[in-house]
């Protein structure tokens, strides 16, 4: 029996140093140069990203309301511009009469 307890002890022991050996070995990775400038690099690209999503929205917004202020009051004054020479245009082919001079048709 006491062969069985050591070879048991024996396992748990050798659990206890391969667990022992990979805590070691991950708190070793997570402290390493590489990952911390791995780390920083993904929060600056992250913060960059961040900045850059935030002013593309401003500068849409800008160019929004520019559109809005500026081009639109331009388009309502073009299509106005249009309909007040469509309707010269109208009344001045009413009081001219047809541009064709009518032609009767006598039938004998």
């Amino acid at each position: 029996m006491e062969e069985r307890v050591n070879i048991t002890n024996t396992i748990a022991a050798d659990d206890e140093r391969k667990r022992g050996l990979l805590e070691r070995l991950g708190i070793a990775i997570r402290e390493s140069e590489k990952v911390h400038k791995f780390r920083r690099a993904v929060s600056n690209t992250m913060r960059f990203s961040n900045k850059i999503i935030r002013s593309t929205g401003k500068a849409a917004w800008i160019a929004g309301t520019t559109f809005i202020i500026l081009a639109v009051p331009l388009y309502v004054e073009r299509k106005l511009d249009e309909r007040i020479a469509m309707c010269k245009h109208n009344q001045h082919s009413l009081l001219e009469g047809p541009s064709q001079p009518f032609a009767f048709a006598f039938v004998e």
